[in-house]
């Protein structure tokens, strides 16, 4: 799908929008809504500036599902920047602010860390707690747990 295109999966309306990924590659982020709820999985995605546009178009949302590890990375071919890949814990709490998300869901963070191919970011629980203070709900999932939106 192209961003800005629906699909209906039953009671379900999946919507593509904008993302950006880390080492360039084409990326989309994922809007679904069933009924009166509705939430948003940014997948890989680094801080960009379409967080405004998202939040315009499709906002606000219950829940936005954000990468929080900042992942370093030094891959075979490219040269290291010293940059994260993906977001960090302030950014995703930043992002989650700005799509008006009651709650931000964390995701891709814990699986990998392989210096230095691949570093994430430290402390990143605590950072989150610290910089969601009263702006959105932090929903830390272990792996098979479900949430109610």
């Amino acid at each position: 799908m192209n961003r800005g295109e629906s699909i209906q999966l039953g009671d379900m309306t999946v919507t593509a929008t904008f993302s950006v990924d880390g080492v360039g590659d084409p990326q989309v982020a994922w809007i679904v809504q069933s009924g009166q709820k509705k939430a948003i999985h940014c997948g890989d995605t680094l801080w960009h500036g379409y967080w405004w546009r998202i939040a315009r178009s499709f906002g606000p949302f219950d829940a936005a599902c954000l990468p929080v590890n900042g992942a370093v990375v030094e891959l075979p071919g490219l040269t290291p920047s010293g940059q994260p890949i993906s977001m960090n814990p302030e950014q995703a709490i930043a992002a989650a602010t700005i799509l008006g998300a009651k709650q931000l869901i964390p995701i891709h963070y814990g699986l990998i860390h392989h210096p230095p191919v691949y570093r994430q970011t430290p402390e990143l629980f605590e950072r989150l707690q610290a910089t969601a203070g009263e702006k959105v709900n932090v929903s830390v999932l272990q792996t098979g747990e479900r949430i109610s939106i």
